[in-house]
């Protein structure tokens, strides 16, 4: 009887030691378990921030890109092939640039998100000179000219090709364009003449707030003002401010 007893006495002593290694076991089990779940949660957390972060990005985009009234100025280095008028003096020299680029203002009046309308005002300064020679004298003698125009035209700047910082673009206007020359030795009348040349350009605006943005392009001009020839290339540059 003792020997039976002292049998199942440690039979259950066994017993409560394995009970025992499981229950030390039990926290690192929960350990798991704390971990998958911080891990479900994370992972739900981080998809939300991504989203908000797109859904903020493109609300600041649509801001961009909102159509806006604006007005702008810039200067452009084109300069016209040729440009010809009547002289007294033999062998004038060719017109240059009075060391001034072209100047540009522009209103750009939205039309509908991606297309623009565009009313402004163009000025090229020109010189050239001639020898006179007077009381056996040669002195310089220096004519002006002013090709003032007015650009009417369309910009088109599809939504597909926009950033939040870029907005590329082409455009046509047609440039109604008055040529004076001051009255000079070489031309004591001097002269007005008229012509519709076109212009195409193509470019970006950067944007750098959401109104303030710089014009970056090329243009390309075609077409005559009586016997002047203005076909020419140029690169432009401008600032735009919405109104």
């Amino acid at each position: 009887m003792r020997s039976g007893s002292i049998f199942v006495l440690m039979a259950a002593m066994m017993a409560g030691g394995n009970v025992a290694n499981a229950a030390s076991n039990f926290p690192v089990h929960q350990d798991i378990l704390e971990d998958q779940t911080v891990q479900d949660v994370a992972v739900p957390l981080t998809q939300n921030k991504i989203q908000v972060e797109i859904k903020n990005e493109q609300i600041q985009r649509n801001r961009a890109l909102q159509p806006k009234r604006s007005l702008e100025a810039g200067v452009s280095s084109w300069l016209p092939r040729s440009v010809n008028s009547s002289s007294r003096l033999a062998n004038p020299s060719d017109y240059e640039t009075v060391n001034a680029p072209a100047l540009a203002l522009n209103a750009i009046l939205p039309i509908n998100p991606a297309l623009n309308a565009k009313v402004g005002l163009g000025l090229l300064m020109l010189h050239r000179f001639g020898d006179l020679n007077a009381v056996g004298q040669d002195t310089d003698q220096e004519q002006l000219a002013y090709l003032a125009s007015i650009r009417l035209g369309l910009e088109w700047a599809p939504l597909s090709l926009a950033t939040r910082r870029f907005r590329p673009y082409i455009g046509g206007n047609l440039l109604p364009t008055m040529m004076l020359t001051n009255r000079s030795a070489l031309d004591s009348a001097g002269t007005s003449d008229f012509g519709l040349p076109v212009e195409l350009g193509a470019g970006s605006l950067v944007l750098i707030s959401e109104t303030l943005s710089v014009n970056l392009g090329v243009t390309e001009v075609l077409g005559k003002v009586a016997d002047s020839n203005l076909t020419g290339f140029g690169m432009n540059a401008g600032l735009r401010v919405a109104l």
